[in-house]
């Protein structure tokens, strides 16, 4: 069995280590800066890969712990689904299994101006631009973004990070960071990284992000009811309600501030307009706290990392749900039409896709009496 592990190993790593040195070389005119970033990228991604252990040896082993297997045999079943159902190939994906020993995988830092919304970009060759930077260890997400915030000015946010897709570079494997989580939530996560493999778009992290969380939320719940695993689904659907409705009170927060910073010019009065701008958003989340949010989300919204590069974050995520919805809805519920209706926004500009998104949402609102299944989120100050 040793043997047959150490010959796994090697042949995998000696794989691996060819592309991870390509990317190494690829940046090494980048200046020295950029080169440690990508140093510990590839690092990490290289730890990882050494601790790489086949699900199949796995399950071989009598002495493997009994929900540790259950789990693993469970996102077997998802990734059958997935290929089946959504004609999403896992293409050797999660067909291995790591124990990191620690909550996250990655610590991704978020950036945005002090009197601006949106987040400042972070482009890379290979995926494109995105929002945020991503650290496999806190220590080094937290010491880049105290330089930003000292150096540049800037506000930052760090989130942990469960899992992530290396879009086909590597075979990403089953992480301990989420393998005890739930069913829905483990199918969700599961579909959602697979479909990255499959759509990705260099320089639109809200296309691909948006699509990615609604097709595997809705994948989630048809995967528990085919394999009798629906009971759960309500607290599911509660919890992904709930979350869309925080989300929409963030974008209005966003928008809220946008047309506060538009009030001056005069940095010192700008100061001042946001300090109580942001006491009134504070304010608006505790009246909606006990009727809308039950508290869930009182660590984000009063705690110190509560800025504009935390509210830029939210945006990022689940975007577009309606506009999905309805592609999926006049879809018949078909996977395959659904995907080619997406191709076709693929091909588009990305302003020219995003434009036909916000149409759909529209009309998504329009033919719903209670805009959307999220719960109202009205106070005061929006």
């Amino acid at each position: 069995m040793g043997n047959v592990r150490i010959a796994f190993c090697h042949r995998q790593l000696l794989y691996c280590l060819r592309r991870i040195v390509f990317l190494i070389l690829f940046f090494i005119l980048a200046g020295c800066e950029t080169l440690s970033f990508y140093g510990q990228l590839a690092s990490g991604q290289l730890d990882i890969l050494r601790k790489r252990e086949p699900v199949e040896r796995l399950m071989r082993d009598s002495s493997l712990d009994k929900g540790l297997r259950q789990q693993l045999a469970k996102i077997k079943d998802i990734q059958a689904f997935a290929s089946l159902e959504l004609g999403l190939n896992p293409e050797g994906s999660f067909t291995t299994y790591v124990n990191l020993n620690r909550d996250y995988v990655l610590w991704n830092v978020y950036t945005a101006d002090s009197y601006a919304v949106h987040p400042v970009n972070r482009c890379y060759p290979f995926a494109g631009c995105v929002p945020y930077r991503g650290y496999f260890s806190k220590k080094r997400a937290l010491d880049y973004a105290r330089r930003m915030s000292e150096e540049r000015g800037l506000e930052t946010y760090v989130g942990g990070v469960s899992a992530y897709s290396t879009l086909g570079w590597f075979k990403d494997p089953i992480l301990s960071t989420f393998i005890e989580w739930g069913d829905q939530e483990l199918a969700s996560l599961i579909i959602h990284e697979l479909l990255h493999q499959r759509i990705w778009l260099k320089g639109d992290a809200q296309f691909n992000e948006g699509l990615a969380s609604f097709v595997g939320n809705t994948a989630a719940i048809l995967w528990s009811q085919k394999h009798g695993r629906g009971q759960d689904n309500q607290r599911f659907l509660e919890s992904q309600k709930q979350w869309r409705s925080f989300r929409k009170f963030v974008v209005l927060a966003r928008q809220y501030l946008q047309i506060q910073f538009l009030a001056s010019e005069d940095l010192g009065e700008l100061s001042l307009i946001k300090s109580k701008a942001m006491r009134n958003i504070r304010d608006c989340y505790l009246e909606l706290n006990t009727n809308v949010f039950d508290g869930r989300y009182e660590n984000f919204v009063l705690g110190d990392q509560f800025n504009n590069a935390f509210i830029a974050s939210i945006g990022v995520y689940e975007s577009d749900h309606l506009a999905y919805k309805r592609l999926f809805d006049s879809s018949g519920h078909q996977w395959p039409v659904f995907f080619e209706k997406i191709e076709a926004l693929t091909s588009l500009s990305r302003e020219a896709r995003h434009a036909e998104l916000k149409s759909l949402s529209n009309d998504e609102i329009t033919s719903q009496a209670d805009d959307d299944d999220t719960q109202q989120v009205h106070c005061e100050t929006f």
